[in-house]
């Protein structure tokens, strides 16, 4: 090999040094190039994630808050010991007379609420005139006792306001309703409503 051949050799391992080079510079520049884009990327889907996530956890809470609501809604109304004695001792030197109950439908739970008002009444020194079901009528008592008192037409017996009263100081939102249609005159009732 001469002088010449050995130059040309030179020269075209320079070029090819220089090209391998020039692509190395390219798949280097390249390469960043995509892995900019790719965190870009990732970033927008970290956001997108995160997003989802809060959404999906203020979701998770009004789901919990629904689920407490409809688990209270649907739990059997009772009394506490505390409210019948309070009830019992409100009504302690009331004048006491005869009071009829009635409840609505055949729910198994709202007999055993209407049970459990019938036995408070009969504890308080109320006699029970009256114990019907099912009811041909519906009043819209307030949730979530569904309890009013019906009083016929005339005038009232002056325990029908106290009855009233000691509802609520049980915390039972009880309501008063005109019973001319469906009560005797100056009778009371104590109405339980289905839930």
């Amino acid at each position: 090999m001469g002088a010449d051949e050995l130059q040309r050799l030179a020269s075209i391992l320079r070029w090819v040094g220089l090209i391998v080079t020039a692509l190395g510079v390219v798949l280097t520049f390249g390469s960043h190039y995509i892995a900019d884009k790719l965190l870009v990327v990732q970033r927008a889907d970290k956001i997108q994630a995160q997003e989802r996530l809060k959404t999906t956890e203020i979701e998770l809470e009004q789901t919990k808050l629904k689920t407490a609501e409809l688990t209270k809604r649907l739990a059997p109304r009772t009394l506490t010991t505390e409210q019948r004695d309070r009830f019992i001792t409100f009504l302690g030197k009331t004048a006491k007379g005869p009071v009829a109950v009635e409840h609505s439908g055949l729910v198994a739970e709202t007999i055993t609420f209407t049970e459990e008002i019938r036995a408070l009444l009969e504890a308080s020194g109320f006699t029970i005139s009256a114990y019907n079901m099912p009811l041909g009528y519906m009043i819209k008592a307030p949730e979530p006792w569904f309890v009013a008192i019906i009083i016929g037409s005339g005038k009232p017996p002056p325990y029908a306001e106290r009855l009233l009263l000691a509802f609520k100081e049980i915390d039972i939102d009880a309501i008063v309703t005109d019973g001319k249609d469906i009560a005797s005159p100056g009778e009371v009732k104590v109405y339980v409503g289905a839930k």
